[in-house]
């Protein structure tokens, strides 16, 4: 068995100045979560709680592989964790790992955000092939929790405990966690924070539907998470656009960033991200990023 480790709709349009500009930020470029749903309440309550129940534990060196209370929690909530993925593709990368002995790390920090489920991560195919699979809660619950969970294969066990010899995470966080995923105040945020964004991934698509020009913009499938990507013609000086945008007080993420600086054969896209942008600003910021593209 492998030892899990706790570790590190109607759309109203945006009000528009005199000058033809956006009159406020429509920001499509943060991946960072929505600071309206943090649940500041809530944790605070667990980690009072926290200190109550394990009382001057949480204040001395813990063990580098996590709160064991925790780490039996997170085994519970891995188990049942899909994301959005192609099976045969997933099975695929599996049995390749396995093949040559490759390490093929699995980083599934936005599996909670999708509303649906329908496929299970890597790892799970084959528990004896070389997949690392990591997950995250920065996402899901606020980024200040520098905590997540992490699976590994028994051939890096040793190595891992050898290296990481204490623990990198408080444990009032982790007992704090601990507790808010017990007490059910997780899933409860977790189906909030996940309608919310579904919400606006619907508007996101609507407003392509809506505006979108044929060979102009190329979106995949949306379905879930917090990202599309916009690809556009080649022909289209990606820089400018953006600054262009930028103007109209709309920001996007250039699709450069995630190359290598040296790999030319990329695409030109947009990185779009819903989850800093307001539902009823999203139809006009969609509205104007294709109009600059065309």
């Amino acid at each position: 068995m492998r030892p899990i480790t706790a570790i590190r709709n109607n759309t109203a349009p945006a009000p528009i100045s005199n000058e033809g500009e956006l009159s406020e930020i429509i920001d499509f470029s943060s991946g960072l979560p929505d600071p309206v749903v943090f649940p500041y309440q809530e944790f605070q309550h667990c980690i009072n709680k926290a200190i109550d129940t394990y009382k001057h534990q949480l204040f001395t060196y813990g063990d580098s592989y996590g709160l064991v209370k925790l780490r039996r929690t997170l085994a519970s909530h891995l188990a049942g964790d899909q994301i959005f993925a192609p099976q045969e593709e997933r099975r695929a990368i599996s049995r390749l790992a396995s093949k040559y002995n490759v390490y093929v790390v699995g980083d599934d920090y936005m599996a909670d955000l999708g509303i649906e489920r329908s496929f299970e991560p890597i790892y799970s195919y084959n528990q004896t092939s070389p997949v690392i699979y990591l997950k995250s809660f920065s996402k899901i619950i606020f980024p200040g929790l520098r905590l997540g969970a992490m699976v590994l294969p028994e051939a890096l066990v040793d190595t891992y405990r050898m290296i990481r010899r204490y623990a990198g995470t408080s444990l009032l966080s982790q007992a704090a966690l601990e507790i808010y995923m017990n007490n059910g105040m997780f899933e409860w945020h977790k189906n909030r924070i996940a309608s919310r964004y579904a919400e606006r991934i619907r508007i996101l698509n609507a407003a392509l539907q809506q505006h979108i020009a044929q060979g102009w913009v190329e979106t995949p499938d949306i379905l879930s998470g917090i990202y599309a990507q916009f690809k556009i013609p080649l022909t289209v000086n990606l820089e400018r656009l953006i600054e262009k945008l930028a103007e109209k007080n709309i920001r996007v993420r250039s699709g450069k960033q995630f190359y290598l600086s040296n790999y030319l054969d990329r695409e030109k896209f947009l990185r779009i991200s819903v989850s800093r942008a307001r539902s009823e600003q999203i139809n006009e910021g969609i509205k104007e990023i294709i109009e600059e593209v065309r």
